[in-house]
């Protein structure tokens, strides 16, 4: 992943740790599940995983979880750290957001 933080670009390698896709424990069985996670590699300004869930309930209603663990990887992290958990917490609105519109999106079209 490649980001833009302020004027500075930064390179962060991410590998895929797992996929889970199928129906969630305990229900209906109309509801169906797709999540991923990724962690960080040596590079990365932080050290961690982030998992996100998509899933689909029997009543039609779409649920979009995002987990993330994460900790400095280097003394530029650590200094930065309160400007990457805003980093962070912005990217997780974003993506919230993104999944909105793309249900809005679907239901008009």
């Amino acid at each position: 992943m490649v980001a833009r933080t302020l004027l500075l670009w930064s390179r962060n390698p991410l590998q895929v740790v797992y996929t889970e896709q199928g129906r969630p424990p305990r229900s209906s069985s109309c509801a169906r599940r797709f999540a991923f996670a990724h962690g960080t590699l040596a590079g990365h300004l932080l050290a961690g995983e982030e998992r996100f869930t998509v899933e689909l309930a029997g009543d039609g209603s779409v649920w979009y979880d995002i987990y993330a663990l994460s900790k400095p990887a280097c003394l530029l992290a650590r200094l930065a750290y309160p400007l990457a958990r805003a980093q962070q917490r912005m990217f997780g609105r974003q993506s919230v957001e993104a999944v909105q519109n793309r249900m809005a999106a679907r239901k008009k079209g």
